[in-house]
């Protein structure tokens, strides 16, 4: 029996070890991560709150101008005073009424004006959202292709180290035998100490990375993440030409969406300060239960009634306002005006940026290919006792340099690829 439990025990750790290295592992494409940050990025969250607090704002705006209903009860104790009547002591008894109240407004112009700007304002949240949206994938898809690029460029320093220990154990060999210098084999090994100080400050750069990625993503802090993908298949699926001549319309940038629903807000508020003119007339009906009548109440229990507050005159506080509005939405014209320029000018300039990307991505990668074969055909010279090995260093630097810089304007071009998607609004 003890055997039986034992043995359960150590399966039930077994499975729930397995299940937590599951939930830590996080394998993603990068339209995955994009999902997955939408679903989790806290940024994202408090904006969802924001649209949520905005219609909770917008129904309060509203239940404003439908009927409302209150009640009350009441108890009043005169402490014994008589009134002398008529030559006559009369006692004032104690008084109970229950009411029931119902109000309802029936004109009031800032009341219409104030729900069209709640309803602005949610409007306006939404947007915010979208924007925060469109942030978070421009996030995402940045930090997705750096991880990608840095991998990428592990690969080719580990692969070039191993390279180069290969060359080194073999320079060595030779110089033991006097076939070539010492300081040949002394250069190899300081080429291969660089080399590995250079992987592990790439080491470093990689943590960072991934650190920056779970926090888009909305993860714990020791969320193992795999990325799936292939940085050269990316570059080759950027299509510059098509991008670089495609249109653009401000009315489809979100921060230009942004500033026409403040302009649109700001002359609500206009007519909101214009609404201070005009009466405000509300309706009531009351019914009263008297629970215990006082002494000489004569008061009806039906009773309905009409108020109107009508404004007379402010010592020109009103118009002051009405003008302050004004002017705030003349401003506000002059920042759209200057968006929408801007906007235009950003549009041109990513362009010229992803053409400019572009062509400096198919120099670097004919410069690989150069550079690499090269490397070969020294690395050949050099076995042969050909090349000296400083000689193979400079071109060993020269392939790995080439790599890098290749690497360099991979991740600018998609970089400036995501920018200019996110202007476009089609990110």
């Amino acid at each position: 029996m003890k055997r039986t439990l034992i043995t359960t025990f150590v399966i039930f750790l077994l499975m729930f070890a397995h299940r937590s290295e599951a939930q830590e592992t996080l394998t993603l494409t990068m339209e995955q991560a994009k999902a997955h940050a939408l679903e989790y990025n806290r940024a994202l969250q408090k904006a969802g709150i924001s649209v949520e607090e905005a219609q909770s704002s917008l129904w309060q705006a509203v239940a404003a101008g439908l009927p409302q209903v209150s009640g009350t009860i009441d108890y009043t104790n005169y402490l014994g005073f008589n009134m002398n009547f008529g030559g006559q002591s009369i006692p004032f008894n104690p008084a109970s009424n229950a009411k029931l109240t119902v109000s309802q407004l029936l004109f009031s112009g800032s009341y219409w004006v104030g729900v069209e700007m709640s309803k602005i304002a949610k409007s306006l949240s939404e947007k915010n959202k979208i924007k925060t949206e469109l942030d978070t994938k421009e996030a995402v898809s940045i930090s997705f292709h750096a991880i990608l690029v840095t991998e990428q460029g592990r690969k080719i320093i580990l692969q070039n180290l191993a390279n180069i220990k290969d060359i080194h154990k073999k320079t060595s060999d030779m110089a033991k035998v006097g076939l070539i210098e010492q300081t040949d084999a002394e250069q190899l090994s300081v080429q291969v100490l660089n080399m590995e100080a250079a992987l592990r400050s790439l080491d470093r750069q990689l943590e960072l990375a991934y650190n920056m990625m779970r926090l888009q993503l909305g993860v714990p802090p020791d969320t193992k993440i795999v990325l799936v993908g292939d940085i050269d298949e990316m570059a080759k699926g950027v299509n510059a030409q098509s991008l670089a001549n495609s249109d653009f319309d401000p009315n489809n940038n979100i921060d230009f969406q942004l500033l026409k629903e403040q302009e649109r807000l700001q002359e609500k508020q206009i007519l909101m300060n214009q609404t201070e003119y005009l009466p405000t007339v509300s309706g009531f009906y009351s019914y009263t239960h008297k629970l215990k009548k006082a002494s000489f109440d004569m008061s009806p229990p039906n009773v309905v009634g009409l108020q109107a507050n009508i404004p007379v005159f402010s010592s020109f506080q009103r118009r002051s306002k009405v003008k302050q509005s004004k002017l705030q939405l003349r401003a506000l014209q002059k920042d759209i005006e200057q968006v929408n320029d801007q906007l235009n000018t950003q549009a041109k300039q990513l362009r010229y940026n992803l053409q400019t990307a572009y062509d400096q991505y198919v120099i670097q990668k004919e410069n690989v290919e150069v550079t690499r074969k090269i490397f070969k055909s020294n690395s050949l010279k050099h076995e042969q006792g050909m090349l000296s090995s400083l000689d193979l260093t400079t071109a060993n630097n020269n392939y790995l340099q080439a790599e890098n810089n290749l690497l360099t304007a991979t991740g600018d071009l998609l970089k400036a690829q995501t920018e200019l998607l996110k202007l476009l609004g089609t990110l």
